[in-house]
């Protein structure tokens, strides 16, 4: 009791298959260079913004924070990318802090502002996400 497709049946069904997988592939791609760049601005926006502290730009003097901020995207499901940046593998208490709230230095008692280097990065990362989707 079903359609009679004169044979091609599997070639119909291959077809939706591919373009599944061909926009997968496609969507895949564009959040990898999405995360890539909001990796990117983070660690611009962490090294270049002031530090009330010094008033000069460059709040790293080690680098590790800038090391931290890492990115990754995987596939969850046939047409679910997802993608994630910041401190995935490793976190300081200072780096959320100095990212997110700012906070009191145990030193020198004064209050270092934050850079809001992620919340900015994501912002920009939204934006990059729907020209990637329109192109």
């Amino acid at each position: 009791m079903g359609m009679n497709w004169g044979g091609r049946e599997a070639e119909f069904v291959n077809v939706w298959q591919k373009i599944q997988e061909e926009l997968s592939r496609r969507l895949e791609t564009a959040m990898k260079r999405v995360i890539d760049q909001a990796v990117e601005d983070a660690k611009r926006f962490t090294a270049s913004r002031p530090s009330r502290k010094s008033g000069k730009s460059g709040r790293v003097d080690t680098g590790e924070m800038l090391e931290s901020i890492m990115g990754r995207t995987f596939k969850e499901g046939v047409l679910q990318i997802v993608g994630e940046f910041g401190f995935i593998d490793q976190q300081e208490l200072y780096y959320a802090l100095q990212t997110s709230t700012g906070f009191r230095h145990y030193l020198s008692g004064d209050f270092i502002g934050p850079t809001f280097a992620l919340r900015d990065a994501a912002r920009q990362a939204i934006i990059n996400l729907f020209e990637e989707m329109k192109s």
